[in-house]
């Protein structure tokens, strides 16, 4: 198994019978909660995973424009570009309740779908070219990507290969906030499969 057979292998498993697993028992009033003031939604939770992943794999490893800008924002009932990092406990409550959960599922579907594409076509070559820090500060700011209070993302994303993209915002970071998500659910008092 190469690289890209690997990384697809566990994407597929992420945009299938995870996030069936997670959603499928769920309401949208259960998906939009915030069972307790410290800890995010499963809906705040969806679109940061999905946000990182439209940012990471088209903008940094693509170089294309981000699904988000094909006129997602009015479908799914919101106005944020950045990625959420940094918003506060009002900002995340207030999304959670706006965001319209059926759109935000499908956005995630069609992110998750261009992801496979983009890798697809990837060489070895690719995967080893590296971020330069300037065109990713300015990518940054031009495309509103964090909020003030976030720009420490910025050195995460700086003098990267392409590989770490796959890997951290491809894989990892969205594991993480799936079992996350999870844990959201059984503060819920709905157990996980």
């Amino acid at each position: 198994m190469d690289v890209k057979e690997f990384f697809l292998e566990r994407h597929d498993n992420l945009y299938s019978s995870n996030l069936n697993g997670l959603l499928g028992p769920l309401t949208q009033e259960q998906i939009r909660l915030r069972p307790h003031e410290a800890v995010n939604s499963i809906a705040w939770l969806l679109w940061h995973i999905t946000r990182c992943a439209d940012v990471g794999m088209n903008i940094f490893v693509a170089s294309r424009p981000q699904l988000l800008d094909e006129n997602w924002l009015k479908q799914l009932n919101v106005s944020l570009h950045d990625i959420g990092t940094g918003m506060n406990d009002d900002d995340v409550s207030d999304f959670s309740q706006r965001v319209d959960v059926d759109a935000l599922r499908a956005y995630h579907a069609a992110v998750g779908q261009r992801t496979r594409e983009i890798v697809v076509d990837l060489t070895s070559e690719d995967l080893d070219e590296v971020t330069d820090p300037d065109e990713v500060h300015g990518l940054i700011i031009q495309e509103g990507l964090l909020r003030e209070n976030a720009m420490w993302v910025e050195n995460n994303f700086s003098g990267k290969p392409k590989a770490w993209f796959l890997a951290q915002l491809g894989i990892a970071h969205n594991y993480g906030h799936m079992y996350e998500a999870n844990t959201v659910r059984s503060l819920m008092g709905i157990r996980g499969r």
